[in-house]
């Protein structure tokens, strides 16, 4: 009788523990389950976020094309011959104005003489 008694006991016991493993198997499978989806989403988010690195850089790069060509600009306008034709383009407007002033002091003299 011992020996059957041993026998249901480890029956059980085994039952038992076959449960308690299917328990386990059921929560690891949920639990991989649940990785997988945050492997997804963290993919996504990684591609996105690769996505707005390369924009970023192209945003980067256009403001750089943009800054290189102003300051382009403004060495150019620092020449010495940029300031030469400046200063005779003023010179010239200047003369200009002097003369038209000239010109009408000289009118008003001569219509009030």
């Amino acid at each position: 009788m011992k020996n059957e008694e041993l026998i249901i006991d480890l029956l059980k016991e085994s039952r038992e523990v076959s449960k308690e493993l299917g328990a386990d198997v059921s929560r690891i499978k949920s639990d991989i389950a649940v990785m997988r989806v945050d492997i997804h989403r963290n993919a996504d988010d990684l591609e996105l976020h690769m996505q707005r690195t390369d924009l970023n850089e192209k945003r980067i790069s256009l403001v750089e094309d943009v800054h290189a060509k102003r300051m382009k600009s403004i060495e150019e306008k620092l020449t010495v011959t940029y300031l030469l034709k400046l200063t005779v383009i003023i010179a010239g407007g200047v003369g200009t104005i002097v003369g038209a002033a000239y010109g009408i002091i000289k009118i008003i003299d001569f219509v009030t003489n």
